[in-house]
């Protein structure tokens, strides 16, 4: 059964072949390995800090609409590159049957656990204050602004974290710019509609 193909010739029937010869430059063919194909990934620092050897991903082209393909990370160059601030990642992505070409381009989801201290809370929680990013809490009956970091932002709702957060916090949603720390306020449940 094969397991490569001859992707490049650069000879024609004919051509003169040095050899192996190790000042010749040239090469006549390239070879791809399509049973296994390696898929490279620019990870954001919250993601390449987390990721172990062997973590899952699940890969998507966009030639291939309504499918995944399982793979795994095999290698990282534990190196930010200092342009992107991305790390390259190396996934395994089994191909048996061929289905996919070398060279496609696509995303990759990776399985991970949510770092800790990260939470997911409406966006219109998030407020930018002097510069920072920060959710408005009441502690006590008062206001206090918390820093928070964003991370990805799943449409109605955004990643935050912070170790100052907590599961129990009660977090201002929709605070409005008059809203100072240290103001008393009485916290209600959020009421959600249809119930």
């Amino acid at each position: 059964r094969r397991f490569g193909i001859v992707a490049v010739f650069v000879l024609d029937r004919g051509d003169f072949v040095r050899g192996d010869s190790s000042t010749t430059a040239e090469w006549a063919f390239q070879l791809i390995r399509i049973n296994q194909l390696r898929f490279a990934v620019g990870a954001t620092p919250d993601v390449a800090l987390r990721l172990t050897a062997d973590a899952e991903a699940a890969v998507k082209f966009p030639e291939l609409p309504g499918k995944s393909f399982p793979a795994k990370v095999s290698r990282s160059s534990n190196s930010f590159d200092t342009a992107t601030g991305t790390m390259r990642i190396e996934l395994l992505l089994d191909n048996p049957d061929f289905t996919l070409p070398a060279g496609l381009t696509g995303t990759a989801t990776f399985k991970l656990a949510p770092a800790p201290g990260t939470f997911l809370l409406p966006n219109n929680t998030l407020v930018l204050r002097e510069g920072k990013s920060t959710v408005a809490v009441v502690e006590d009956g008062k206001v206090n602004y918390i820093d928070v970091l964003p991370g990805r932002n799943l449409g109605p709702q955004v990643e935050l974290t912070s170790a100052a957060l907590k599961a129990d916090s009660q977090v201002v949603v929709s605070p409005n710019a008059m809203l100072r720390a240290g103001d008393t306020v009485t916290a209600a449940p959020l009421q959600v509609a249809g119930k």
